[in-house]
């Protein structure tokens, strides 16, 4: 199995916890164990800054206060999204304009940027040896759906 097959289970697994069969919920604990501290490990590398990040962020940031709506005080407005708060964009047209010369106006940070993802590309590639714990197929919760078992393939067989 490779790297990218790891996350891609991960994110299969972390998905269907709520699932009420005990040796099913048995088999995600498990193989969640199993795969933890590569998952852990690929993240740590992902999230990894590049050089040139800092100046570009703060750039992007002045871009994001630039385009943002403004509250009556005269501040951006943030909502949350997805956990996170983010800038409300009054005009996505033009900011994306700006973010592309951005990414221009700091070239050293933007090959920077594709030199960590083609190295992290490589990474998925690699393979990894796990030996996942496998479940019966006739073991699995009836609710499953098509896309949370293509998630998870990997651990069912059939008799």
């Amino acid at each position: 199995m490779r790297n990218r097959d790891v996350l891609r289970i991960w994110g299969g697994l972390s998905k269907i916890t709520d699932k009420k069969n005990t040796k099913f919920s048995f088999v995600v604990l498990r193989n969640k164990k199993l795969l933890k501290d590569v998952v852990e490990s690929l993240k740590t590398i992902q999230v990894q800054k590049v050089d040139g990040y800092d100046d570009f962020n703060e750039d992007r940031l002045k871009l994001c206060e630039k385009y943002a709506e403004k509250d009556e005080h005269g501040q951006p407005i943030q909502v949350k999204q997805g956990g996170e708060f983010v800038f409300k964009i009054s005009n996505q047209k033009e900011f994306g304009d700006g973010i592309l010369k951005l990414f221009d106006l700091h070239e050293n940070y933007k090959e920077n940027l594709k030199q960590k993802q083609k190295a992290f590309d490589k990474l998925l590639d690699e393979d990894v040896d796990i030996n996942l714990i496998k479940i019966d197929i006739n073991e699995l919760p009836s609710d499953l759906t098509e896309s949370e078992i293509s998630l998870i393939e990997e651990i069912i067989y059939e008799k």
